[in-house]
């Protein structure tokens, strides 16, 4: 009982079993667990992560499979800055091979 008073959540007694510890963390979890907002949006741009549609200014915007996780990763981070190596390891994946090319466009150094 103490220990439910100093700020703990659950508290389990011996003998228990691993079941049962394991369902309690997973109950732990879903309640503790932030939701993923479904809809980014930054300005007067929207993206709906559920549908997969993305908006600006309420004229709709078709995007490859690539440009919506691109502009997801962009949107889930606003005002940061995130480098190349960043971008390519979560949109790309772990085995991407690098193209120097592919985000260019990102590097303010870039003429």
């Amino acid at each position: 009982m103490a220990g439910l008073d100093v700020g703990a959540d659950d508290y389990v007694i011996n003998p228990f079993s691993i079941e049962e510890l394991l369902a309690r963390i997973r109950a732990h979890l879903r309640r503790t667990q932030e939701k993923e907002e479904d809809v980014l949006q930054f300005e007067d741009l929207s993206l709906n992560r559920r549908t997969r549609e993305v908006y600006r200014s309420k004229r709709a915007i078709d995007l490859t499979a690539k440009e919506f996780d691109l502009l997801e990763y962009l949107l889930s981070h606003p005002r940061q800055v995130l480098t190349k190596d960043m971008i390519l390891e979560r949109v790309w994946g772990y085995d991407f091979m690098d193209d120097s090319k592919l985000l260019k466009f990102i590097s303010p150094t870039c003429a």
